[in-house]
């Protein structure tokens, strides 16, 4: 096994973490998350009215698809459609789940800008993985000069 194929697979394993871990446990206990995201999760349902009017719901659901597609990206099953995936859940989750500009509590709001960097640190990762290729590409070969034994043909 090439150094290359094994540091990749080690990077998706590591990137998967958060999102498998967080995910599951999300799921378990969803109700304090719905809590903080309630403010943004409110604003999305006008803009997508066909979102579940129960935030916990939504929080269940955008825990699973990260849940699934961290599974995915950590075992290597389409893990760029997998790092797609968790791109546009990590966005929103990150905006309404860490919204430290609203936060006048000075620990606070510097605890929740420490999570929001985190996940922007995490989402740069994650378009590496997004953009990453299988094998990596080369440039083809120049073209050798086609020899030509041509011979006149007298007639």
């Amino acid at each position: 096994m090439k150094l290359s194929k094994a540091l990749r697979g080690f990077a998706r394993g590591s990137l998967a973490t958060i999102f498998v871990t967080g995910g599951l446990d999300v799921i378990q206990h969803p109700e304090g998350r719905a809590q903080v995201a309630q403010e943004f999760l409110d604003k999305a349902k006008k803009v997508v009215p066909m979102l579940p009017d129960d935030n916990t719901t939504i929080v269940k659901a955008n825990a699973a698809l990260q849940l699934g597609a961290g599974a995915m990206l950590g075992l290597g099953i389409f893990p760029r459609i997998a790092s797609w995936l968790l791109i546009t859940s990590l966005v929103p989750t990150t905006i309404g789940g860490h919204p430290f500009w609203g936060i006048e509590d000075p620990k606070q709001r510097a605890m929740q800008r420490a999570h929001f960097n985190k996940n922007i640190g995490i989402l740069g990762g994650l378009i590496f993985a997004a953009l990453d290729a299988k094998k990596p590409t080369k440039k083809p070969a120049a073209a050798a000069p086609v020899k030509t034994t041509a011979k006149t043909h007298k007639s």
